[in-house]
């Protein structure tokens, strides 16, 4: 594999920094103009891109399993809206377990779902962890579920 040293440039236009490619390591990667590119930080100064592929095709085993984390997405919504409109603790006529302990069920559906899509290289378990530590960063600033005082406060 080639190496090259590429340094940022100012656009005079807008004044963006860009990257120029030469035309021989975009020839020598099979890359043009409107493709999308991954980069990998090689924590050394470097980083390594490379060029995303996209393909449609997917195993009927990954399918499925994405097929049925997208269902029971739908039943946690279906769950949630049931204790907005009838609380938490209501047992609906002729069902065994409370709205609460239905959404338990539910999310616990949804987790081997998420479980699933990690066992099966569908989505990297590092990087839903990082994701779902990002979006507590970001509740913490933008929501009040963290201020004090908070859980018990009613609208």
């Amino acid at each position: 594999m080639k190496n090259w040293t590429i340094e940022l440039q100012d656009d005079p236009e807008t004044g963006d920094l860009v990257l120029p490619f030469p035309k021989d390591m975009l020839e020598e990667a099979g890359w043009k103009e409107g493709d999308v590119l991954d980069w990998k930080d090689n924590q050394n100064g470097s980083w390594s891109l490379t060029k995303r592929v996209y393909t449609s095709s997917m195993n009927n085993k990954e399918k499925e399993i994405l097929d049925i984390t997208q269902e029971e997405c739908a039943e946690v919504i279906v769950a949630i809206s049931k204790i907005s409109r009838f609380g938490l603790d209501n047992v609906k006529p002729g069902k065994p377990l409370t709205n609460r302990q239905h959404l338990a069920e539910e999310l616990g559906d949804l987790q081997a779902m998420i479980d699933l899509c990690i066992d099966h290289n569908l989505v990297d378990k590092k990087e839903v962890l990082v994701a779902a530590d990002n979006k507590i960063a970001k509740l913490k600033k933008w929501s009040n579920i963290f201020k004090s005082g908070a859980a018990n406060e009613q609208d």
